[in-house]
């Protein structure tokens, strides 16, 4: 092929670093989430994890359900455009 400099990176290295290059998106996205959520329960006055362990000090654990379900659709609908945009970015791969 002899390409050099930045046409190689573009057309071949970065093509095939793709594939683990969005997988590591998907791992880094859960996992902010979930520090984001444990950074608002302990650490903030608002947000829905202040939310869920303000209601289950208080015992009302309705609120409590309620909060993680809603966290749970949130995070379902954010994973779901994730995989979307993925899934056309790599659509020569699958």
């Amino acid at each position: 092929m002899e390409l050099r400099g930045w046409k190689r990176f573009i057309r071949v290295i970065l093509p095939a670093a793709s594939p683990a290059i969005l997988a590591g998106f998907v791992n880094s996205l859960r996992s902010s989430f979930v520090m984001l959520v444990y950074a608002e329960m302990y650490g903030a006055q608002y947000g829905l994890g202040f939310y869920v362990k303000r209601y289950s000090t208080l015992g009302i654990y309705e609120n409590v359900w309620g909060g993680f379900l809603f966290m749970v659709f949130i995070l379902i609908i954010v994973m779901t455009i994730f995989e979307k945009i993925k899934n056309h970015i790599l659509r020569w791969a699958m």
